[in-house]
């Protein structure tokens, strides 16, 4: 009976824990760009250095500007 119950806990567990997502975001730039893929997925080009330049470069996609929320600042 105790087998069971830790087997079936075992299992609980597995299945409500899913797979971890990595990081998305990069910590170099302030700007991120997440894109929309036609076919499906989705990922963010955290590579700008201003709005308007994510702007320019998301202009005519699926895509959307935004600020980095990882950020880590400009280095020295």
């Amino acid at each position: 009976m105790r087998i069971l119950a830790l087997a079936i806990l075992a299992i609980g567990m597995a299945s409500a824990s899913g797979q971890a997502r990595a990081q998305t975001y990069g910590t170099a730039f302030p700007v991120c760009m997440h894109l929309i893929n036609w076919g499906g997925g989705e990922y963010y080009d955290c590579s700008f250095l201003t709005m308007a330049q994510c702007a320019g470069s998301a202009m005519g996609r699926s895509a959307t500007c935004g600020l980095n929320p990882y950020y880590a600042g400009a280095s020295a």
